[in-house]
């Protein structure tokens, strides 16, 4: 069944029910593809409150995914590209960070995607996490 996958691009099979360490090994084995070909950024799927500020206005989101360069929303709140936002948000054991953003997308019906500013060097600890998390650094 997998090799009939292959032709759509998949080239990596994590098993259910997914497990921590076997998932870091695929991410491991595959990521510098996933880098070079498919996707800049290794998104990771997390859980987590954020807050997005336009404009002086608060709105609350949680995520659905994060990656280095930006992160997945599901809110209530719509804005079109290139709306610049600020995120604020919590990694698991890692402080509270607050980036600099831009609304690059929005679908139907709650959900939004950021792209992290990139001359905000506060990205770079959400960079640092990812590594960490997978264990890359």
């Amino acid at each position: 069944e997998a090799l009939r996958l292959t032709r759509c691009g998949i080239n990596a099979i994590i098993q259910e029910p997914v497990e921590r360490q076997s998932a870091l090994r695929v991410v491991r084995a595959t990521h510098l593809l996933v880098i070079n070909e498919l996707r800049r950024y290794v998104r990771i799927p997390i859980f987590t409150e954020v807050t997005g500020r336009v404009q002086g206005r608060k709105h609350e989101a949680t995520s659905m995914e994060v990656s280095a360069g930006g992160m997945s929303l599901k809110t209530g709140f719509r804005a079109a590209p290139p709306t610049a936002v600020e995120v604020e948000f919590t990694l698991p054991d890692s402080q509270h960070l607050a980036v600099g953003a831009s609304v690059c997308w929005q679908r139907e019906p709650d959900l939004l995607g950021v792209r992290f500013e990139a001359g905000d060097q506060r990205r770079l600890a959400v960079k640092k996490w990812i590594d960490d998390y997978l264990g890359l650094a």
